[in-house]
């Protein structure tokens, strides 16, 4: 996979959505930012990003991705990953579903995916070193290169979707207090009402929903 770093770009995916315009990229790119000016967050809000904290963006070939992986948790799949990364320099985070990274109750970073031609294009942003008052950043003193490097040994070894989604699974009543909380019907909820899919998608109350926003 190239690598192509700025010091300050508008938006790493962004860079990457734009080679689209004028051709089919050949090869597999991942693009790093120092800074970004227009981060991209869950549908296209602004992501506010802040100077030396974690901000990249990839595209990767449909046929790299595990066979058994549905289209529809692409984002959770390479949430868990970056979750799966940042353990292995003791940072422990949770996955708060479909893409957001957080630490305790604190928002520290999101993943993001869409489809390009035979493409997945996959950006992430990660709070490593600063944040407001209203996310959090996990405050820890690895290099956001080293992150990189070892996120991309991850990718090569391919897991398995059916892997990724028996431990995903372990964590995830730590979302149903919040899919409780954001229900729109004036029906109660209780956790036996919230199922979460083999394909990463959730049913409440027997619906299926790919994304509560």
């Amino acid at each position: 996979m190239k690598i192509i770093t700025f010091d300050v770009l508008e938006s790493t995916q962004n860079y990457l959505l734009n080679l689209f315009q004028k051709e089919v990229p050949q090869e597999e790119l991942l693009v790093v930012a120092k800074s970004q000016t227009n981060g991209i967050g869950t549908l296209n809000r602004s992501w506010e990003s802040f100077d030396g904290n974690l901000y990249f963006s990839f595209l990767i070939f449909d046929s790299s991705l595990p066979k058994d992986l549905p289209k529809v948790s692409t984002s959770v799949y390479f949430a868990y990953i970056l979750k799966e990364t940042l353990a292995s320099f003791g940072v422990d985070v949770w996955l708060k579903w479909p893409n957001d990274i957080y630490i305790d109750n604190h928002k520290v970073g999101g993943v993001i995916t869409s489809k390009k031609s035979n493409y997945l294009v996959c950006g992430i942003g990660v709070n490593t070193k600063n944040s407001n008052q209203i996310f959090g950043n996990i405050n820890n003193k690895i290099e956001n290169n080293e992150i990189i490097d070892y996120f991309l040994k991850n990718i090569k070894n391919n897991y398995l979707w059916k892997k990724v989604f028996s431990n995903y699974k372990i964590e995830f009543y730590k979302n149903i207090s919040r899919f409780i909380n954001l229900s729109k019907s004036q029906q109660i909820l209780d956790s036996d009402s919230i199922v979460l899919n083999m394909d990463g998608t959730i049913n409440i109350n027997t619906k299926r929903i790919c994304s509560l926003r």
